[in-house]
């Protein structure tokens, strides 16, 4: 197993798993930033970049498209890198959206709940390896 893989698998799983607790437990808080955010240009044109970077440094470093539970990291990099050029070239539009669904406490919710099965799957799957999922 390539050593890339299984730092980003623990990287992201552990990341995500952790977001979504975090969303399921306190959605209001996530509700609260996202109207705020929502209402700054600046704010917004800077939270552009920390997903296209992100995601530039994967689809880079890990673009590995193979039959094996590793795609799931290339796929999500190129989501990441996605998202980043959206934010940042249709950043009026995305706000507008951000603001409706800030009033949506199931939206956060069900993105926590999405969270921690993917991140508890590659978590489980990049520490313990094929013993788990296979």
């Amino acid at each position: 197993m390539d050593p890339l893989s299984i730092f980003l698998g623990k990287l992201i799983g552990l990341a995500w798993l952790i977001v979504g607790i975090a969303l399921v437990t306190r959605p209001q808080s996530f509700q609260d930033t996202v109207k705020d955010v929502s209402k700054s240009n600046a704010i917004m044109t800077l939270i552009s970049f920390i997903p296209l970077v992100i995601g530039l440094a994967i689809v880079l470093g890990h673009n590995v498209w193979i039959k094996h539970w590793t795609v799931l990291i290339t796929i999500i990099g190129w989501v990441i890198l996605i998202c980043g050029l959206m934010r940042l070239f249709f950043h009026k539009e995305i706000m507008k959206y951000m603001a409706k669904t800030a009033t949506n406490r199931s939206f956060f919710i069900f993105w926590g709940v999405i969270l921690i099965l993917v991140g508890g799957f590659l978590t489980v799957k990049s520490f313990f390896g094929q013993a788990f999922f296979y």
